[in-house]
């Protein structure tokens, strides 16, 4: 065997072990340190043009490199490189070149170019169904990184379908204890996190972690990453202390084995940031999110949805403490990745312009605030009856700027009737919201002269508000003295 080839064998080797965890010969599980990690990936680096020149050596320093180190954009270097001498040599109808596919749509999807990843996975897809060969890990992958795509989609039902496809493949090629089997039950977990069917995520996500520890033990790196799934579904059912107990031990295995600027420990630096902003800690959690920040736009890029959704997060924090200025800037930084992502009709951004319409309203930009709020509106009309709250809210909003700064009254009112509609048939007459949106209707009634009609509403935002806000509450007692007014109105009228 020639220098190259020993060296190439050797490194190899310390890849297999360190990058995947491997089995020692003694039995023991080798963890991979920080140190470890990044003097491998320096070593590959270096040694890769002059030693790896076939395929399969291509595919395997891109797969560390993504996997065990987080650095997508090299990784992605060697696995093109990979693909290209895999069609050169074997053809683009050759199991190679699939294999290549589903490895570089793996790397597309950590950088979130989503719509480059399905295609490439639906491509080696096609290759296998034709070789009816559906029974092997790359069609596993496929699915589980398409249920993964289709979740951050929101299209929870299809992601749930590819999970559980990937699931029966890989019970076929696998025994049901096999520690890989566990990374398709937490992603299906996850799933039923993301559509809110709390009980069975939990159920998934228990049988994934029982599998990591008894294979690994609980404090491996791969048995953390149950722990965060599993700290999340606590932190969507309200138990934030209970969500932090499992993300901050995730947390802390995470910093000792991977390096400081991973994606992954950004990741759950923000979920713990969440939890944090749910129980009112603001300043902790934009010392979280900021962290999560910084090394989301080193290891991803300042373009990655991942860095959009930080933003985002931090927008909604700043616009919580009234500083609407600091809110829109990061907001406005969210639509842009969003736009280039979703493109201009997804939910995502139909959320992101209400909130930057929401922010301008508070900063006196009415004009714009309008633009951007009729943006959302436009989106938000075209969707499931799930989001009529987000059309409602978008509606009262418009009304209430048409009415109360442009006092164009005509023009608000069916925009303040139709968010009247949603209100009542999503939370109820007796929301603050709600009763909010009646005392828009009175006022707009009350220019236009219809004095009978504003004090209809006017009695509903009183009974509203006596119920939600109290009767002592300086919304119902103004509400008090316009019943009072409209009354001695309409006694003159008659």
């Amino acid at each position: 065997m020639s220098t190259a080839k020993k060296l190439l064998v050797l490194l190899l080797v310390v890849l297999t072990c360190l990058g995947a965890s491997a089995q020692a010969p003694s039995g023991d599980y080798i963890v991979p340190t920080r140190e470890h990690n990044d003097s491998i990936a320096a070593s590959l680096e270096r040694l890769a043009n002059a030693y790896m020149t076939d395929v399969n050596s291509q595919y395997e320093a891109g797969a560390f490199l993504a996997d065990s180190v987080g650095k997508y954009k090299i990784a992605l270097r060697y696995l093109e490189r990979g693909l290209a001498l895999a069609r050169e040599q074997y053809g683009d109808n050759s199991q190679p070149y699939a294999s290549g596919l589903v490895l570089v749509a793996r790397v597309n999807t950590r950088l979130g170019e989503y719509e480059k990843a399905m295609e490439l996975f639906n491509k080696a897809l096609d290759y296998y169904e034709k070789e009816h060969d559906l029974n092997n890990f790359d069609v596993a992958t496929a699915y589980i990184n398409m249920g993964y795509i289709y979740s951050v989609l929101e299209d929870h039902d299809r992601a749930i379908d590819y999970c559980q496809k990937a699931l029966v493949v890989e019970e076929r090629i696998v025994d049901l204890a096999d520690p890989g089997i566990a990374t398709i039950i937490s992603y299906l977990g996850d799933a039923y996190r993301d559509k809110g069917d709390y009980p069975m995520a939990h159920k998934q996500l228990q049988r994934a972690l029982d599998i990591r520890e008894k294979a690994f033990g609980p404090d491996h790196p791969l048995t953390a990453e149950i722990y965060c799934s599993i700290g999340q579904v606590y932190a969507r059912q309200g138990d934030m202390d209970k969500a932090l107990e499992y993300l901050m031990k995730e947390l802390s295995i995470r910093e000792k084995t991977l390096s400081p600027d991973h994606d992954d420990i950004a990741f759950t630096l923000a979920i713990i940031a969440n939890v944090y902003a749910n129980q009112g800690q603001n300043d902790k959690a934009l010392e979280y999110h900021n962290r999560a920040l910084v090394i989301y736009e080193k290891s991803l890029g300042p373009e990655h949805p991942s860095v959009a959704v930080i933003n985002f997060n931090i927008g909604y924090i700043l616009g919580n403490l009234g500083q609407h200025d600091k809110a829109l800037e990061h907001y406005l930084k969210t639509l842009d990745i969003y736009q280039k992502t979703f493109g201009a009709e997804h939910q995502r951004v139909a959320t992101i312009n209400y909130n930057i319409g929401y922010s301008l309203l508070n900063l006196g930009q009415h004009d714009q605030a309008l633009v951007y709020l009729l943006k959302a509106l436009d989106v938000y009309d075209k969707t499931d009856a799930s989001k009529q709250l987000d059309v409602a809210k978008a509606q009262g909003i418009i009304g209430y700027i048409y009415c109360h700064k442009k006092h164009n009254y005509n023009k608000a009112l069916p925009y303040l009737l139709s968010a009247k509609d949603g209100f009542e048939k999503t939370i109820g007459a007796i929301n603050t919201i709600t009763a909010e949106n009646y005392h828009n209707l009175s006022s707009c009634y009350y220019h236009l002269k219809n004095y009978k009609a504003a004090l209809e509403y006017a009695n509903k935002a009183l009974q509203a508000g006596n119920a939600t806000f109290g009767p002592k509450h300086k919304f119902t007692q103004q509400e008090k003295q316009n019943i009072d007014v409209l009354k001695a109105l309409l006694k003159q009228k008659h």
